[in-house]
């Protein structure tokens, strides 16, 4: 379990770290103990959920009327294929859309190729296609 945790924690992104904390004590209810300096953890019906990986390597926001990539995790393919921080999403997979709900359901599909079509912060537009996959 230990050699599990360590291999995990390797391959995490500094850009995801302490977000597994919350997701994991969230499907617990707990009692704490003070005067026994003890907590107890019971799991609650959250506890099954399957939980949610980044899968593309990329944060995006809105800001003004523009969706933008606001994060690139560097050991990501979204990286190494050139997608950075300040570039606008113009469609992924050929869909136009101005609701960021949407373009993040899109984003989480694993195991799929997904095209972007984004421009640059100097109006390039590029195309680029990555695989949604587990990154950590």
């Amino acid at each position: 379990r230990r050699q599990r945790q360590m291999c995990i924690r390797d391959r995490a992104s500094e850009a995801y770290a302490g977000i597994l904390g919350v997701k994991i004590i969230n499907r617990f209810n707990s009692i704490l103990d003070y005067k026994n300096k003890k907590i107890y953890l019971k799991p609650n019906k959250t506890y099954t959920n399957e939980f949610e990986f980044p899968l593309s390597g990329i944060s995006i926001e809105k800001e003004a009327e523009k969706i933008q990539i606001s994060n690139v995790i560097k050991d990501s393919e979204a990286f190494t294929k050139g997608i950075r921080e300040g570039d606008e999403v113009v469609s992924i997979d050929g869909k136009k859309l101005s609701d960021i709900k949407s373009y993040r359901k899109l984003l989480k599909q694993k195991n799929k190729k997904v095209e972007l079509v984004l421009k640059d912060k100097n109006g390039s537009a590029k195309r680029i296609i990555i695989t949604l996959k587990r990154l950590i």
